[in-house]
């Protein structure tokens, strides 16, 4: 494990849970992401880390929260929370994937979107953890286990960063929920081999 960490390095801005059901929550919100822009001048991008809104079927929560001028200023990277789940709505089975154009791979994406991405010296793998009763499929964490060999291997990365939705260690209501309890184990088995820098979760 390790690498060299000694560059320039980047600044993101980290933000999750912006869910709510009125406009003015939405409000609340985009003040505390100005404020945040404001701190951290150099963010390059932002994390959000899923629950984006309240009922992903509503688009008056998503204009809420997606056309703001905070939220347009940066480039957004979503996780996928349970939140944005869209179902039987023709064929926009998750409303997440509907609101943003990314690179995913090929998957089943009824509960959520996996997802990696690198920016400069980091690599980021993007967990869905609504995918199953374990969190997280064994088709998921094995495709997750191939990026961070690919970023393990390039002499280039120096971080390895995961962002999930649910919190494998949480003070909240759902930590002793058994996905959650499933996450944990896999977590903490998946960054102990991989030498995982940081975990990011809602």
């Amino acid at each position: 494990c390790g690498g060299d960490d000694s560059g320039d390095g980047f600044s993101f801005i980290n933000v999750a849970d912006s869910q709510g059901s009125t406009e003015s929550d939405y409000a609340h919100y985009n003040e505390v992401l100005s404020r945040a822009e404001t701190t951290f001048e150099d963010a390059v991008f932002i994390t959000h880390l899923g629950d984006m809104v309240d009922d992903g079927i509503n688009e008056d929560y998503w204009s809420w929260v997606l056309d703001t001028e905070e939220m347009q200023s940066l480039p957004v990277l979503p996780v996928a929370g349970n939140h944005e789940g869209r179902s039987e709505v023709g064929d926009l089975p998750i409303a997440i994937k509907a609101h943003y154009h990314l690179d995913i791979p090929e998957q089943d994406d009824s509960t959520g979107i996996y997802y990696s991405y690198q920016y400069e010296n980091a690599t980021f793998i993007v967990l869905n953890t609504n995918d199953g009763d374990n969190a997280v499929s064994e088709t998921q964490l094995a495709w997750a286990e191939g990026v961070a060999q690919e970023a393990n291997a390039d002499p280039d990365n120096d971080w390895l960063i995961v962002l999930t939705h649910k919190a494998p260690y949480s003070k909240g209501p759902h930590g002793d929920e058994s996905d959650v309890l499933a996450l944990r184990d896999t977590l903490n088995a998946f960054c102990a081999e991989y030498c995982v820098d940081l975990v990011l979760s809602g």
